[in-house]
């Protein structure tokens, strides 16, 4: 089974970029281009591990993280 990351960042750049890296070493890839998206994704995607980008413009990763 492979492990998951989920990935939250404004960038589309960045989730790109990091996303096809994940992917290639063989996770299972979320992404999400906002904090309450992050939230939301989390209960149904079930990520082993999280990227998140600390400065957002609605809800930063340590947000998400005290929502966790």
């Amino acid at each position: 089974m492979r492990k998951k990351i989920l990935i939250m960042d404004d960038e589309q750049d960045t989730l790109t970029m990091l996303s096809m890296t994940l992917k290639l070493a063989g996770y299972e890839v979320a992404s999400a281009e906002t904090g309450q998206k992050a939230i939301s994704l989390i209960p149904e995607f079930k990520p082993d591990a999280l990227i998140l980008d600390v400065m957002m413009p609605d809800i930063g990763g340590i947000e998400v993280l005290r929502e966790l």
